[in-house]
């Protein structure tokens, strides 16, 4: 997905192709981010004429912002080493692992599809309602134009744009470029969302197969030929201890590489919710804004409930399974590092939002308060 929207410049051999991508890929990324200005001039102008019709355009700037952020920062280094690392993961996972951990793989792999599926879903169907009610307004204007031919009622269009030229002159190329702009939107929002929620349900995969891991770290399925019983479970756990770590250390670079994602959902989630809302409360493209507010729900829901999931998994989850563990059959090294990883455990890992605290279930639920705070004093404002 993140090929296919032109965000991954990486393991292309030829240096023509490799170039050519590259230039389509920053031109047509530049062009996309040139959409936050055109949102943000029509959405002025409309503030004297119509306030809920800038509100609608404002709410659809916010949106773009936020996704033009997430566009620049899964192209950094840090994102494509922590790519790197899962597929490598990944690889051992199939070539080296149990049975019973490629089941938990896979279960967690079709548990990522769904909720990406649902994401994506109600992207696309924000987008093509959209374009619907954009070829629906201009057959209504053909007709109109037909019964009255005096009529100077401008030609429709599907998003609000500000051109640097004649739209109404150029009509076709500037549909053109709305047409485009949601398909930009769909191919890049959808390939962040997937990036983004895969890493975190990987993460919690490798909780899960640590755990079960950790249950049974002194059965002989894991000792080499001719190892003494005595030392293969303190090999076993000593390899566990710094898978662990190595958990710890992915979380990081992923809270330090999304933080500034995180933020912008907290900041922005609520008032893009709030508007649509307000559109719906007032009756105006119910469809659109259904598809719109879902999808802007799910997509904040899917991060703080993975989050949380991480959370959970890295404490009470990975301290269940200690527990489990036949720790107290073995020797004080077996046990030594059984109690650090206990003590690990009491710092679970988390997702930052910077200031605001820590992703979590309860965070998504506070946006939706906030949003329903913020329809009301809108509502007060403009009522």
């Amino acid at each position: 997905m993140l090929i296919f929207s032109g965000l991954w410049h990486y393991d292309i051999s030829n240096v023509i192709l490799k170039f050519s991508y590259s230039f389509i890929s920053y031109f047509f990324q530049l062009l996309y981010t040139s959409c936050v200005i055109s949102f943000d001039i029509v959405a002025v102008s409309l503030l004297k004429k119509d306030v809920f019709q800038a509100l609608e355009v404002f709410s659809r700037m916010t949106y773009i912002f936020l996704v033009v952020v997430k566009m620049f920062l899964v192209q950094t280094k840090k994102i494509k080493n922590i790519i790197i690392t899962m597929t490598s993961e990944e690889e051992k996972i199939h070539k080296q692992a149990n049975y019973h951990l490629k089941s938990i793989y896979a279960y967690h792999v079709n548990y990522c599809r769904l909720i990406i599926f649902w994401i994506v879903i109600f992207l696309y169907a924000a987008g093509l309602i959209n374009i619907g009610m954009g070829f629906n307004q201009y057959f209504k204007w053909v007709d109109s134009v037909h019964r009255n031919d005096t009529t100077q009622v401008p030609r429709p269009h599907a998003v609000p744009f500000w051109y640097p030229f004649d739209k109404e002159k150029h009509y076709y190329i500037a549909v053109f470029y709305q047409i485009f702009h949601i398909y930009q939107t769909f191919t890049v929002n959808s390939s962040i969302q997937a990036l983004m929620n895969s890493v975190m349900v990987f993460i919690r995969a490798q909780l899960k197969m640590l755990q079960y891991q950790i249950k049974i770290f002194d059965s002989e399925k894991f000792a080499e030929g001719g190892e003494d019983n005595t030392h293969f479970p303190k090999r076993n756990l000593r390899n566990l201890v710094k898978k662990h770590q190595e958990i710890i250390w992915l979380v990081s670079e992923l809270n330090q590489s999304f933080t500034i994602i995180f933020v912008l959902e907290y900041c922005i989630t609520s008032l893009q919710l709030a508007t649509t809302l307000i559109q719906l409360i007032q009756g105006l493209k119910i469809a659109f804004n259904i598809a719109f507010f879902m999808h802007c729900f799910l997509q904040l829901l899917a991060l703080a409930w993975n989050a949380n999931e991480i959370l959970l998994e890295s404490s009470i989850g990975t301290t269940r399974a200690l527990f489990e563990s036949p720790w107290y059959q073995h020797d004080k090294d077996c046990q030594y590092m059984v109690n650090f990883m206990l003590m690990r455990c009491n710092r679970p890992l988390t997702m930052s939002i910077g200031p605001f605290g820590l992703m979590s279930i309860d965070m998504a639920l506070s946006r939706l308060k906030l949003s329903y705070t913020c329809v009301t004093v809108l509502q007060a404002r403009t009522g």
